[in-house]
């Protein structure tokens, strides 16, 4: 919040083939050892058992 940066995915499905996507580009663009915390939604999609 500090630098104001977001990073976000726009895709036009919202299934956990594109949540697992932001996570992983998350992954790649939050530098190293910086703590992060996402807010959810309830939607099934964050609720799959590949998460």
């Amino acid at each position: 919040m500090a630098t104001g940066k977001v990073i976000g995915s726009p895709h036009r499905r919202h299934r956990a083939e594109e949540f697992k996507k932001f996570l992983i580009k998350l992954g790649r663009e939050v530098p190293q050892g910086l703590d992060v915390r996402l807010v959810l939604d309830n939607c099934a999609v964050h609720e799959t058992p590949a998460f």
